[in-house]
């Protein structure tokens, strides 16, 4: 659970800068993927495994927000 801790606190700063310009998931994706990073698998990311992310993280992006609130 430790490495799962290291990774987070790692990947929290980098999504939350990005977040902050209004990306979406798949957005998300491909910024993240260009900076190199990696999913915890050492994939990249896709429009799914962002969202797993953010969940992870608690966070959420502008998108997300009006989804739940449609539902």
């Amino acid at each position: 659970a430790a490495s799962n801790q290291t990774y987070f606190a790692k990947m929290a700063e980098p999504v939350q800068e990005l977040l902050a310009f209004g990306f979406g998931y798949k957005a998300l994706a491909s910024a993240l993927n260009a900076k190199g990073y990696l999913t915890q698998r050492g994939k990249p990311f896709t429009r799914e495994s962002v969202r797993t992310l953010l969940k992870n993280l608690g966070l959420y992006t502008v998108g997300a927000e009006e989804e739940c609130k449609e539902q």
